[in-house]
């Protein structure tokens, strides 16, 4: 099966060889003695660094029904030699295999003789090998929910000083399938405002696309820009999209976010890729509806359950039973604390100060910035800070246990002695009102933690 037998194929359908390409399918034997037998049928061949943020290519292809699949961690030399030898049916490609694969394939799709690029290849009956290019059915899907329809986008991408393979060939593609412009600039350090407003192509940009390393995880704090700020410089900007999927939000999505702009990170790419794959290898046709379900079920299953508001709301209490019933790991912040400078909260705001209890807390949000799976109980004030508020969203859902003034218990709360809590709720609920994606208003604990679980099975 070629991807033009495909109900929805790449944009391009198939080609024929090119003619200056010399692909090298004498080698591809099906019977070559040297040969693998126990091989994977279907494989994803992957490029990226394992993480629980998101999971390996195998992991996606299995939701979509892709039984026995296995992802490979390969040097460039044992991945052409595996591509070449191996007895795999069909195998999914990322970067920095995406043009090495050209090498084994004897018909190339539209599209991959547009990029330059395979993220696909499969094995027809002959032996020989087709591969494609089907990022670009993502692209066409990911633009316009990004308010960015093709016709009108202006995309400038942002990758490293030696550029990059995949930026490039996306660039071309988008040009190919009708957009106004696709610019690239090579970036060695993040972009100042300044040499921002110096770019003509970031003054017409209404797409900005970051393909460079910058705040791909541990680099939580990094971006392409210098600070939250340098977004206002691009004047026309509409959507981001940042091709980094380990933290489940980096944060230039999250700034782009608060910025009231559209953004995404690259995960749902690879789970469109992940769909088209699964169509290509099976045959069968998989609705679209299917990669928004596997989509939120993977953001659901990585990201910390993160409790937030006034003191005493319950978040500890609620927070344990929840964790217990989707068998995930409680955290305490303001335990943590605790234990970290070996006292209670109440004497530490007694003897030392509040803002010597928040520099442990931030220290403490820190620790758990990279961290998937978590309840999290926040202290009341754990969000006042722009940092901490980042470092939470990065990997987090935020819920807003909300409860009448008049039922907090406050009772041994690290709540400074000169502020009451009418005081306080005024405020942080908006801070609590603009980071929460659920308010769950607190009723008895069995209430309160059925539509916590319910809620979250929905994100």
């Amino acid at each position: 099966m070629s991807p033009s037998a495909n109900s929805q194929p790449s944009p391009f359908g198939e080609a024929g060889p090119d003619g200056d390409f010399q692909p090298i399918t004498d080698r591809m034997l099906l019977g070559d003695p040297e040969a693998d037998p126990d091989d994977p049928r279907f494989c994803w061949l992957s490029g990226r660094r394992p993480s629980a943020a998101a999971p390996e290519g195998h992991e996606i292809l299995a939701k979509f029904g892709v039984t026995g699949a296995e992802s490979l961690h390969l040097s460039k030399s044992d991945a052409l030699d595996f591509l070449i030898r191996g007895r795999w049916d069909g195998v999914v490609v990322e970067a920095p295999y995406q043009k090495l694969a050209m090498e084994v394939c004897g018909h190339l799709s539209q599209a991959a003789r547009t990029t330059g690029l395979v993220n696909l290849l499969l094995r027809e009956g002959d032996g020989t090998v087709t591969g494609d290019f089907t990022l670009a059915t993502g692209l066409t899907r990911l633009l316009p929910s990004l308010g960015v329809p093709l016709e009108e986008c202006r995309a400038l991408f942002l990758t490293g000083p030696l550029g990059d393979p995949l930026s490039e060939g996306l660039a071309r593609l988008l040009l190919k399938l009708g957009v106004v412009s696709a610019d690239l600039v090579k970036i060695g350090n993040p972009l100042t405002e300044e040499r921002i407003e110096a770019l003509p192509a970031a003054q017409r940009a209404n797409l900005l696309i970051n393909a460079t390393e910058f705040g791909h995880a541990p680099d939580f704090e990094g971006m392409p820009i210098e600070t939250p700020g340098c977004l206002s410089a691009f004047p026309k900007l509409v959507a981001v999209l940042d091709l980094i999927d380990n933290p489940i939000r980096t944060r230039l999505v999250w700034c782009a976010q608060t910025h009231g702009l559209q953004a995404r990170s690259a995960l749902g790419l690879r789970v469109i890729e992940a769909r088209e794959a699964t169509e290509l290898f099976t045959g069968r046709t998989l609705p679209f509806s299917a990669t928004r379900t596997i989509l939120g079920d993977i953001r659901r299953d990585a990201a910390n359950i993160v409790l937030i508001g006034m003191p005493g709301c319950g978040k500890t209490t609620i927070g344990k039973v929840v964790a217990g019933r989707l068998m995930r790991e409680f955290v305490d912040i303001d335990a943590l604390v605790e234990a970290r400078v070996g006292k209670p909260s109440q004497r530490i705001y007694r003897e030392d100060g509040e803002a010597y209890f928040r520099s442990h807390e931030s220290a403490v949000i820190e620790s758990l910035a990279g961290r998937h799976g978590l309840v999290i109980s926040t202290g009341g004030g754990a969000c006042l800070m722009p940092r901490n508020r980042m470092l939470l969203a990065l990997n987090g859902t935020f819920l807003w246990l909300q409860r009448p003034l008049s039922k907090l218990s406050t009772y041994k709360r690290p709540i400074p002695q000169q502020r009451g809590v009418e005081v306080l709720y005024e405020e942080r609920a908006p801070i609590y009102r603009e980071l929460a994606e659920r308010i769950i208003t607190v009723r008895t604990i069995e209430e309160t933690v059925s539509e916590i679980i319910g809620e979250e099975e929905m994100v």
